[in-house]
Formats: structure tokens, sequence, C-alpha cells
């Protein structure tokens, strides 16, 4: 492994198996991993809601994480926040 990655971690949409339709409900997962070949699952991401898709995170200057995502039983509306 390269001396520069010590540990990542990845959000992604969680769900139990492929649809062939939109229908069910959406969650997204954080996993980790410190070498990028085996990932551990870490938590469901507690989120507005059983329907949200599409995470995106941005690392603040201060240090802190924001996500957005669309949450699909809102009237798929963009939300964020602050994650540990």
């Amino acid at each position: 492994m390269p001396a520069a990655i010590t540990s990542s971690s990845l959000l992604c949409r969680g769900r139990p198996s492929a649809h062939r339709d939109y229908g069910g409900q959406r969650h997204i997962v954080h996993y980790s991993s410190d070498d990028l070949d085996k990932w551990k699952f870490e938590q469901r991401v507690p989120v507005s809601s059983d329907y949200c898709i599409d995470p995106t995170l941005c690392r603040r200057p201060d240090g802190e994480w924001w996500m957005w995502f669309k949450d699909e039983r809102h009237d798929s509306e963009t939300r964020g926040g602050r994650q540990p």
C-alpha cells in the first residue's frame, strides 16, 4: 500500500439486491478500508428518510465533512448536513 494511503471511506447507495424498477427503500451506507481491497461495513448513515440516494461529500476548510443527497420521499429535495 502506498505510504500516503492510511485509510479510506466509501459512502454509497445500499440496498439488498438489484431492482428492476424504482420501488423499495434506498439507504446511504458507509464502508471503510485500509487497503482499498477489503471493505468493512461501518453503518447505515442516518438521513431524513428511507428513500435517499446520490450522496456527495466535500471536506470543509475546518476539517469537517459535509454531505449532500437527494431525498425522494420529500419531493426529491437536495438535502445536506455535517457528517461525523
